[in-house]
């Protein structure tokens, strides 16, 4: 278990064995729509049992000409934020409504890991199924302030980072926290 200001709660998919064809969400949470701001990365925790994925996914509700979304997977820093590049996934569009999924072979390991999305190439992000602080539930939650003055505000569900345009970065350097990110779906080979 990660010491420091990240605390792992309600997190389902610990207890579930990867199983060859099943898909996972970041979130279980009631449906809600995000509105993308293009080139913001937006990062997701899950805490998860390891093993092999062969698909990664959104639900895209309102579609945009020329985007595409693009996917990553992030090792936690000893401070519990996004650290390490695992993998850059690559892309799949977003110009049409529905499951936008992509291909992938990626090896997770058990425990902590940052699911990462971003929109691009479009005049604006795509509108994905999304999760809040209001309606997450089974979800590795984010606890990390940098003040005790709001240290017991809403639970915050991920980070988000800009300004990302191309390939993700080798490092994670997010500075904001995000209470609203996209879902991010899996399929274990």
């Amino acid at each position: 278990m990660q010491g420091g200001p990240f605390s792992p709660l309600r997190s389902e998919s610990a207890t579930y064995q990867a199983r060859s064809g099943g898909w996972q969400v970041t979130s279980l949470s009631v449906g809600s729509a995000l509105a993308q701001t293009v080139n913001h990365l937006y990062y997701q925790p899950r805490s998860t049992s390891g093993g092999r994925l062969d698909r990664i996914a959104v639900q895209v509700s309102s579609a945009v000409a020329s985007s595409a979304q693009r996917f990553g997977i992030y090792l936690p820093a000893t401070d519990g934020r996004p650290g390490e590049l695992l993998d850059d996934l690559g892309t799949v569009a977003t110009t049409g409504t529905g499951l936008a999924s992509l291909t992938v072979s990626v090896d997770l390991p058990p425990g902590l890991v940052y699911f990462a999305t971003v929109s691009q190439g479009g005049a604006s992000g795509a509108t994905v199924a999304a999760t809040t602080n209001s309606t997450q539930a089974f979800v590795a939650t984010v606890h990390y302030n940098n003040s005790t003055t709001n240290l017991f505000d809403a639970e915050l569900v991920g980070f988000i980072q800009t300004g990302i345009t191309g390939a993700l970065p080798a490092t994670a350097t997010p500075a904001d926290h995000g209470g609203q990110v996209p879902k991010v779906g899996w399929r274990w080979a």
